[in-house]
């Protein structure tokens, strides 16, 4: 049975060659609304232009933004002149894996087979105010196109699957690396 097109899965994340990111990131406290608004703007220019299709007719590149519950409040104080519109979901954090160095303003989980469109994407991020911290989870898919859990691991999930060892060479494989 052919899968359905124009809803997700996206063909790119499909693609087992799709590397995909889960990118956090904090803003600047002092950041005052219209500033916001100018940011949230250029962002959702640079993802639509990195989802564009190419001369062939191919895009290699798909996100989703996301806002987690630090952009509308700080501590029990809104923020941006959102008094009142914090979202019923977002009136408790989600929990966060313990140690986690900072809770996220915001979230972009991002997917293309292309790292170089997932390095531009995280240049610009970190080279621009009112970005001033960035944490970044990486993850990749099955040759079976389901995608790896990022960051969880059998013990942690409860799940019991089978495991893979993979030498990453003293580094840490599949978990974040921080930058920022």
């Amino acid at each position: 049975m052919p899968l359905p097109e124009g809803v997700l899965p996206s063909e790119v994340s499909r693609n087992p060659q799709s590397t995909g990111l889960f990118i956090f990131g904090r803003l600047d406290p002092a950041l005052a609304g219209p500033d916001v608004q100018a940011w949230l703007k250029e962002v959702s220019a640079l993802l639509a232009t990195l989802k564009e299709a190419d001369d062939k007719g191919t895009v290699s590149f798909d996100a989703a933004f996301g806002f987690g519950s630090s952009f509308f409040t700080t501590g029990s104080a809104p923020r941006f002149g959102l008094a009142g519109t914090t979202p019923a979901g977002f009136l408790s954090a989600p929990a966060l894996p313990a140690g986690f160095p900072f809770a996220p303003d915001f979230l972009i989980y991002a997917m293309s087979p292309q790292e170089e469109k997932l390095v531009q994407l995280l240049q610009w991020l970190v080279g621009r105010p009112p970005v001033v911290q960035v944490q970044v989870q990486r993850g990749f898919q099955r040759a079976n196109r389901g995608e790896l859990p990022f960051s969880r691991r059998p013990a942690q999930s409860g799940a019991r699957r089978p495991h893979r060892r993979r030498d990453c060479g003293g580094g840490q494989c599949g978990g974040g690396a921080r930058v920022g």
